[in-house]
């Protein structure tokens, strides 16, 4: 179906306007109003509303309004097939208005820009420009499952996920959907952390190395090489950008059954703030800036951050926790606010109701959401028997590990 923006409307009469319309309406099967500067084009799935300047979309129960300048930039023949943009906005023309619009097939939008030379309109995807124009991510990743405590913890054997595309895209979706995965049967020897991370992305090198061991040692200088319990917590978010996955791999257990791993959702915690404090409380998470530290011999680290951060639409998609590494907080007007939402969010991560513990053996290893999965460990055993407990650990980038499930998934 099809509309023409211009003449035709513009000079009916008083006198043939129905007949003129009963025309159009014949030839396009639309409804258009000629009262208003505005032409309607309906079907029973989709409708577009033609305005001055955008235009106005119904699809799969979505609605949105596109401005003419913003389809116009995004032209299908603007787009290279290896999916960048030619052009720049800067050279967007001050007005632009199409010549015809047309639904086709129920599923294109074919636009005939003015400025166009080509005869052939351009053809946009509906579904394109609904992901697109309401910032709708990716269905190959799916979506988070938030959680307190889990009761059963699936368990990925390594070498299926080394070997099989689809036994890795099943890891990878439970590092998506629930900030973790577990993995089985890992070879017991030295830096094969690393070659776990090849599997699933690669390796973000730090100070300490591309992998490092955390054991007991006498003079740590940093509390995960103590044999104390850690409280629930993210890793370095000292570091701009903070890595984004973490992997731990267990080489020797603690001999006593000390050391236990402890999880926790923290995006759960933060809706359990909302549902506490109310809205205010995660505004000033999400607001109110923080900064964390880390120093030592070979390092000087400092990041100022917020706690919470939201996507688009508002929801939370990542956390930074560390009581170990946090600074003295800025006073500003909303200390005491930020104060209770901070206290109500230490009190929750350390809440039992909210734990899921693992206990790892030889050849365990876990791959964590470092923005999203905050994880601790119970006290190990004192002396000789804590000597002998081996974990290496590794970072990995955030955005290769799901760029991976997406193309699994595609």
């Amino acid at each position: 179906m099809k509309f023409y923006l211009g003449q035709k409307l513009s000079h009916v009469t008083n006198g043939t306007r129905t007949q003129t319309l009963s025309v159009i309406r014949n030839l396009v099967t639309s409804t258009v109003s000629a009262y208003s500067s505005t032409a309607i084009i309906r079907s029973t799935s989709p409708s577009v509303v033609l305005e001055e300047k955008e235009l106005f979309l119904k699809f799969k129960n979505c609605s949105q309004k596109i401005p003419y300048l913003w389809l116009y930039d995004n032209r299908p023949s603007n787009w290279h097939e290896n999916g960048q943009k030619l052009t720049e906005s800067r050279f967007l023309p001050k007005h632009i208005r199409p010549r015809s619009v047309a639904l086709e097939n129920e599923d294109k939008l074919c636009i005939q820009w003015e400025q166009s030379e080509t005869v052939r309109g351009e053809e946009y995807s509906l579904d394109w420009l609904i992901q697109k124009t309401q910032f709708k991510h990716s269905d190959s990743i799916p979506s988070r499952q938030l959680w307190a405590k889990l009761l059963d913890v699936n368990a990925h054997n390594y070498q299926e996920i080394a070997t099989n595309s689809t036994a890795l895209a099943d890891c990878l979706k439970d590092v998506a959907v629930y900030g973790f995965a577990k993995v089985e049967d890992v070879p017991n020897t030295n830096k094969q952390v690393l070659d776990l991370a090849a599997i699933v992305g690669y390796v973000r090198e730090t100070n300490y190395g591309k992998f490092y061991d955390v054991v007991t040692k006498a003079d740590p200088e940093n509390l995960a090489d103590s044999n104390l319990g850690l409280a629930p917590h993210t890793d370095n978010p000292y570091r701009n950008p903070t890595p984004g996955m973490q992997i731990l791999h267990c080489l020797k257990p603690d001999a006593e059954g000390g050391g236990a791993t402890t999880l926790v959702d923290g995006l759960h915690i933060v809706e359990l703030v909302r549902e506490s404090l109310g809205n205010g409380a995660v505004e000033s998470l999400c607001h109110y800036p923080v900064s964390f530290q880390f120093k030592s011999k070979n390092a000087m680290l400092f990041n100022e951050t917020n706690l919470v951060k939201r996507d688009s639409k508002g929801k939370a998609i990542s956390v930074k926790f560390n009581n170990r590494s946090i600074q003295p907080f800025p006073i500003l007007p909303t200390f005491y606010t930020f104060l209770e939402a901070y206290q109500t969010m230490e009190k929750l991560i350390n809440d039992e109701a909210n734990h899921t513990h693992l206990q790892l053996k030889s050849g365990d290893a876990i791959i964590m959401d470092n923005e999203r999965l905050l994880h601790g460990r119970t006290a190990l055993s004192s002396g000789k028997a804590s000597e002998g407990r081996l974990l290496q650990g590794c970072y990995v980038d955030r955005d290769e590990v799901y760029s991976r499930l997406s193309r699994l998934n595609c």
